[in-house]
């Protein structure tokens, strides 16, 4: 049996969705954060203790939601430079 989503999870996967114009996955586990494509993985809310750890879950939901949105993959490789330093800082 699925476990119900706490009222922090199903707030913090709404607003992820909103903020990203479409349809999202957001996954909550003991793990560190990763993405992958339309889908990414965070720490637990409910498992998490301190208000820097919620803010950095929120953080991390807001950034990728929004890259979801507004990110350009060819736009951004046709204006990315060509020298390694500066690429990795145009990356960053």
């Amino acid at each position: 049996m699925a476990r119900k989503p706490s009222r922090r999870r199903e707030a913090l996967t709404t607003t992820t969705e909103v903020l990203a114009g479409g349809p999202v996955e957001v996954r909550f586990t003991r793990d560190m954060a990763r993405e992958h494509g339309t889908t990414i993985h965070v720490p637990d809310p409910d498992l998490t203790e301190t208000v820097d750890d919620h803010a950095r879950i929120r953080g991390r939901l807001d950034s990728f939601a929004l890259r979801q949105r507004y990110h350009d993959e060819a736009l951004h490789q046709q204006h990315a430079p060509k020298t390694p330093d500066a690429k990795r800082l145009f990356n960053a």
